[in-house]
């Protein structure tokens, strides 16, 4: 065990024990706990940061964090210890406020507690407890959390910037992501790890360099053979030179391998993450930087075939969470699988594999960016050999759309007011939602999409719902179906764009709701879509 892992494991077991000194059943019986501690003590409400919708984590308590409302973020000022459900846990005295409503506290595990990881639920009340004789002496930013400002670029991309973290996003039409920041500096150097890490970081002749700690979240970027561009910023030079990323380690979970080409293993309390540069494409031979790195100095990685989901606005803010990866973190382990897993169909999972099936998610902003852009080639290319109208009883057949019908369809879309608007701009502020069925599935689907569905905790229709289901169309898990034919599938979607509450619409999202089933190649095409001679208000 190193000295940072050591110090770490001391401090988890200073933990003072109160046992007996709480009966948790109750909010009263916590708040009169807080006063009967021989410490001081404040009680406080577990309040989570909302969003414009509810989400299903909701429902589920949090472990190893505290949220509370700024207006409480006095009492830890002096605060070492959290009491909860009648057990005591040290707090990472390294926090940051979340947003600017509330602060996000993190706590240390405990392994003499029955629970060794706090857990608590919205609405909790917990005691924050003045315990002199727990000491930190920790400097740094752990625990740092990275509000997002989004911009909207003149070309339609998104740049998503983290200023706490020091590191930016920008989203590529393309789907292309690029990720930059500033070269950092090991914090916390009294502890050896730290200490070793300043001595073979960012230095001359050096490969391994440091970047903040929070960049590691964003592990799709550093796949194996990603190209690093370090800018070279000082008085005396600026220029910038290429290397390539090379795997650190991989991970094991699921039945899937995870490639890991940053980290920062060892060095949890330096504040840093780190990369190992190659200087050529094959990975042979290590990078050499040219001089000591500065906090001055910058880097960017360009990554391939990502994807952003957005989780909608925090309640009452501007600001919009978003998850994304990039293709490379994934890899496949046939021979682990079957080990670890030994009731897998490992023929079926390779021959998915090898049929590199389009994403619904993908097909359904491809076909968004095709309408805003009326581009005619790109929607009959879309289309299946036979089309029904999903609020009608109008069938199209391919070969007989030309480009005055997407014409005339592309003009009742509404319109977006930005100049070289993307499906990006409905993305910002809209739900995209997509129902699928599998084969154990008994249920119909009545164009209201389930709250399972994206992890809501909320029912919402299709804008088309009245009308579509006026109409002789079946859908279940069998196939679809409409004017007495039916098509037995078990790989057919429904797709929609839905605008939250509290959302104004950017476009008619009546006409963004489409059927679409797999073909033979394992590509979609359309099947379904509105007949654009209807006219739906929202």
């Amino acid at each position: 065990m190193n000295k940072a892992h050591a110090l770490l494991l001391a401090m988890i077991m200073m933990s003072v024990s109160l046992a007996g000194c709480l009966d948790s059943d109750g909010l009263e019986q916590t708040e009169n706990a807080c006063n009967e501690l021989d410490l001081i003590a404040h009680g406080v409400t577990i309040s989570y940061v909302e969003y414009e919708f509810e989400s299903f984590l909701d429902g589920y308590p949090r472990s190893g964090v505290l949220y509370l409302k700024n207006a409480d973020s006095i009492y830890l000022e002096n605060a070492t210890q959290v009491l909860a459900n009648g057990q005591i846990y040290d707090l990472n005295p390294q926090s940051a406020p979340v947003l600017d409503t509330h602060t996000i506290v993190y706590v240390f595990t405990n392994p003499d507690n029955d629970q060794p990881q706090l857990r608590v639920n919205k609405d909790d009340v917990v005691c924050l407890i003045e315990n002199p004789d727990v000491q930190y002496d920790l400097k740094g930013e752990i625990g740092r959390v990275c509000t997002t400002d989004s911009i909207r670029l003149e070309n339609g991309s998104y740049e998503h910037a983290h200023p706490m973290c020091n590191y930016v996003l920008t989203e590529h039409l393309d789907r292309t992501s690029t990720i930059r920041g500033g070269i950092e500096l090991p914090q916390n150097l009294a502890l050896d790890a730290c200490s070793n890490a300043s001595s073979i970081m960012n230095v001359n002749n050096g490969s391994l360099i440091g970047l903040n700690y929070t960049v590691k979240g964003n592990v799709g970027h550093f796949a194996e053979g990603n190209e690093f561009t370090i800018y070279y910023n000082s008085q005396n030079q600026s220029y910038h030179k290429s290397y390539f990323v090379k795997e650190l380690y991989e991970e094991r979970s699921w039945g899937n391998i995870y490639s890991n080409g940053i980290s920062n293993r060892g060095l949890e309390l330096c504040g840093i993450a780190y990369v190992q540069l190659y200087a050529d494409e094959n990975l042979t031979e290590l990078a050499s930087l040219d001089r000591d790195l500065t906090t001055s100095d910058g880097w960017e990685v360009i990554a391939q075939s990502c994807y952003f989901d957005r989780i909608n606005f925090y309640l009452g803010s501007s600001e919009m969470p978003i998850s994304h990866g990039c293709v490379g973190y994934v890899k496949s382990d046939w021979d682990w699988l079957q080990d670890n897993q030994p009731g897998s169909d490992l023929d079926a999972a390779l021959e998915q594999e090898m049929r590199n099936e389009e994403r619904p998610v993908d097909f359904f902003q491809n076909f968004t960016q095709a309408m805003i852009d009326k581009n005619y080639s790109v929607w009959h290319d879309m289309l299946a050999d036979e089309v029904h109208a999903i609020n009608s009883n109008i069938t199209y057949q391919k070969e007989n759309l030309t480009e005055a019908f997407f014409e005339n369809f592309t003009n009742a879309l509404g319109s977006i007011e930005f100049d070289n608007a993307s499906r990006m701009d409905l993305a910002q502020s809209h739900w995209s939602l997509v129902q699928s069925y599998f084969p154990d599935s008994n249920s119909t689907f009545n164009w209201s999409f389930d709250p399972k569905n994206g992890g809501l905790m909320w029912e919402v229709a299709s804008p088309m719902a009245g009308t579509a289901l006026l109409q002789d169309r079946i859908y279940n898990s069998t196939g679809w179906g409409y004017d007495g034919l039916f098509i037995e599938s078990t790989e057919y979607s429904i797709m929609t764009w839905v605008a939250g509450p509290n959302t104004t619409p950017l476009m008619n999202e009546y006409l963004l709701t489409i059927v679409v089933d797999r073909n033979a190649d394992g590509n979609f095409s359309i099947v379904g879509m509105a007949d654009y001679t209807i006219e739906v208000s929202r």
